[in-house]
């Protein structure tokens, strides 16, 4: 920043220019000195004032002051005629200042003068840039963490009960297979958040069934995602709300035909399935083998035996590693003849405690059992992170606590959007949506930039 946009700042900010005003006097009167340390002098008084005072604007505002202040007083000679006209600048604000905040005198406390330059020095550079990220009165913008680039590939087994939802992650791109049930939003959204995902370049929707696309309408209002990929031969109710709200967004479905393929960073996908039309919603759905290096993993929605035996038949490649074990663990699913065909060393069971469907089955975790297959279920472990070399599988977990926590903490962002009704609220307003149909925002501008209005109630 110049020392003249610096001072094009101040005419903004009057808060502090009846303090600079006395800084000035001192310098003048020789209560600085004007040899190296003269103007670290003026950044300690200025260094006090931010450490006693309490906003950020009012900080800005101390860094602003600070670089006309060192534009201005020379190492070992002030210019008089440099002061004069930032203490005329100054001068008309003063009045301003004393009628409107009437601000009492604070006694300050100066630093010791023997600090290291060095120190105070490095101080000032985070005050006028860490802190203002190199722009005094910028707009507020979206905080969060940064989504990791990496060759592998990263499998997120989300923890959404009784429903499913996975998230795959490879060199900086992002997709989610299903959404899990519509009460999963904040979770879901919460656990995305604190990976950094912000986008995701494809969501597919195995079927239209609620524990599988329940938040689809949330997260849709709440990151762009390119292209979403599903069935349409049964349309659920919860199916026609996020066919609409892919109608709004401009967002074309996709049903994708077997032996399409699509990538993500380093990885490839093949649909494999339904290889037919089905007259159930569950046999109709969306079947992919996710390819990374030599490791396979296949998911298969609540396809059943009819469907695997079908891919069998059809001579797509079934080879893989890992599994996600279809229809939540359901004897109905899961067949001998399909675990055979996949030569499977893990499987993921995504499927909620003391469910009640007694999912997974005995059945089927006998044969995974006797296929000497090592599984993972969500119910007991939590969000399951399998991430893939290339070569090998390694797995994590994250527990139902941390769950909890990145979901409280997406809930506490100040801004609630209402998805009936297309306004945003602060969470103490008395017209907040339910909260099935809330979508959270950080700021008014992101809120605002996804296309809701100020609730006339609250007025955010």
């Amino acid at each position: 920043m110049t020392a003249s946009h610096a001072r094009s700042q101040l005419r903004q900010c009057p808060a502090y220019l009846l303090q600079l005003n006395q800084i000035f006097s001192k310098i003048k009167n020789g209560a600085t000195g004007r040899d190296r340390t003269g103007h670290l002098h003026v950044t300690n008084v200025l260094l006090c004032q931010m450490s006693y005072s309490g906003s950020s604007h009012e900080i800005l505002c101390i860094s602003c002051i600070d670089i006309v202040l060192l534009s201005h007083i020379s190492v070992k000679k002030m210019d008089k005629r440099k002061i004069a006209k930032v203490k005329k600048d100054m001068k008309r604000y003063t009045n301003i200042e004393e009628k409107k905040n009437r601000m009492k005198q604070e006694r300050i406390t100066a630093w010791s003068r023997y600090r290291r330059p060095v120190i105070i020095m490095l101080m000032v550079a985070v005050l006028a840039f860490g802190l203002c990220g190199c722009t005094l009165f910028e707009e507020e913008q979206e905080s969060g963490n940064i989504l990791e680039v990496s060759d592998d590939l990263v499998m997120h087994f989300i923890d959404v009960g009784q429903a499913d939802c996975t998230l795959l992650i490879s060199k900086g791109e992002a997709m989610l297979i299903d959404a899990g049930n519509r009460d999963d939003n904040t979770m879901v959204m919460g656990y995305l958040r604190q990976l950094g995902v912000d986008k995701l370049k494809y969501m597919i929707l195995t079927h239209t069934d609620e524990d599988h696309i329940g938040s689809c309408e949330a997260i849709l209002e709440s990151i762009p995602v390119e292209r979403v990929y599903v069935q349409q031969k049964y349309i659920t109710k919860t199916g026609e709300y996020v066919m609409k709200e892919l109608d709004k967004l401009g967002i074309k479905p996709v049903k994708p035909k077997v032996g399409d393929e699509i990538s993500l960073g380093e990885s490839q996908i093949v649909f494999i399935g339904p290889t037919r039309s089905y007259d159930t919603n569950d046999g109709n759905s969306i079947c992919v083998r996710v390819s990374h290096g030599s490791m396979d993993t296949i998911f298969t929605g609540d396809a059943e035996k009819r469907q695997e035996n079908d891919m069998i038949d059809s001579g797509e490649t079934l080879e893989a590693e890992l599994l996600q074990a279809g229809h939540h663990g359901s004897s109905k699913a899961n067949g001998w003849n399909f675990l055979e065909a996949m030569d499977l060393k893990y499987a993921v069971i995504s499927c909620g405690e003391d469910n009640p469907y007694g999912h997974p089955h005995k059945e089927t975790m006998k044969r995974l059992g006797e296929k000497n297959v090592d599984v993972y279920r969500t119910a007991k472990q939590g969000t399951i992170v399998a991430t893939s070399d290339g070569s090998s599988l390694k797995f994590d977990t994250v527990s139902k606590q941390e769950m909890a926590d990145f979901q409280n903490e997406y809930e506490s962002e100040p801004y609630i959007a209402n998805m009936n009704s297309g306004t945003f609220h602060i969470p103490s307003c008395e017209s907040l949506p339910k909260m099935e149909n809330r979508v959270y925002y950080m700021t008014k501008k992101a809120a605002a930039g996804a296309g809701y209005q100020p609730c006339g109630v609250c007025n955010p």
